[in-house]
C-alpha cells in the first residue's frame, strides 16, 4: 500500500495507516509497542499547533511517516539492553523517543537546543511511563559524559560539527548514524577523513513501507 499526503483523509485514518505500515516492517513491533507509538503521535498532534513539532501541512501524514521512519531504522540497528543512545537535534522526539519505545531497555539521552521541545518530550514520555535523560542545549556547546554507544543525528545540516563532537562522546566500538536521503552528502565523507579514529562510511540503505522513498543511514564507526 503506497500512501501520499494528497490521496487520503489523514486526519480521520492516520491511526489505521500507522498500524498497517508498522505491521509491514521486516521486524514489526509488538501490538503494545505500536499502541504506545500511536499515543506518542497523538501527543505530538495535540501540541503541534503551538510548538510546531512537525509540518503544519498534513501533520497526521508527517507523524505517521516519522514514526515509520524511526521504526524502520530500529528494525535494522542492534540496540542492545543498556546501550546508551544520544539523539542530537531531537526536535519532536524522532527518532530517539520512538526508538526508546521500541527498545525500552536502552538508555536514551535526548538533546535539543529548543527548551519547549525538550519539555514536550519529557512530559510525553512521563505520560507513556518511560524514563530518559533530556538536555536543552546546543550540541555544539554541551558538556556530556563521553560514554555513548550510539549517536543519532537527523535533519541537522552541520555535518562537520556533528562528526567532530560525536567522536569525543562515542565509546570505542560505538557508532554515529546520520540520516540521509537517496544519496549521502559528500561533505560527510570529507569530514570523516579528518579524523583517523573514525572509520570510512558504511552506507546502510533502507526503505519505508508504504512510502515511495529510498533512504540511507551514513554509519561511522569509532575505532
Amino acid at each position: 500500500m503506497l500512501v501520499s499526503r494528497e490521496t487520503s483523509d489523514w486526519k480521520s485514518c492516520w491511526r489505521d495507516k500507522l498500524h498497517t505500515l508498522l505491521s509491514d516492517l521486516p521486524v514489526s513491533p509488538l501490538q503494545s509497542v505500536a499502541e504506545k507509538l500511536e499515543r506518542f503521535g497523538e501527543l505530538i498532534l495535540e501540541q503541534n499547533g503551538v510548538l510546531h513539532l512537525v509540518s503544519q501541512r498534513s501533520p497526521e501524514y508527517e507523524v505517521v511517516k516519522q514514526i515509520v521512519d524511526s521504526a524502520s531504522v530500529g528494525s535494522i540497528l542492534s540496540l542492545l539492553p543498556g546501550c546508551r543512545l544520544l539523539d542530537i537535534g531531537s526536535g519532536a522526539g524522532f527518532p530517539g523517543i520512538a526508538l526508546k519505545l521500541l527498545f525500552p531497555a536502552i538508555d536514551l539521552i535526548s538533546l535539543d537546543s529548543a527548551p519547549r521541545k525538550i519539555t514536550f518530550q519529557r512530559e510525553a514520555l512521563s505520560k507513556l511511563g518511560i524514563n530518559a535523560e533530556f538536555i536543552a542545549e546546543d550540541f555544539r556547546q554541551v558538556t556530556l559524559d563521553p560514554n555513548v554507544d550510539f549517536v543519532i543525528a537527523k535533519a541537522l545540516g552541520s555535518h562537520d560539527a556533528v562528526i567532530r563532537r560525536s567522536r569525543r562522546w562515542l565509546n570505542t566500538g560505538g557508532w554515529l548514524a546520520i540520516f540521509q536521503g537517496r544519496e549521502i552528502d559528500n561533505r560527510i565523507m570529507s569530514s570523516v577523513k579528518r579524523y583517523p579514529e573514525l572509520s570510512d562510511i558504511l552506507r546502510l540503505p533502507y526503505t519505508l513501507p508504504g512510502f515511495d522513498t529510498s533512504l540511507h543511514l551514513a554509519m561511522i564507526y569509532r575505532k
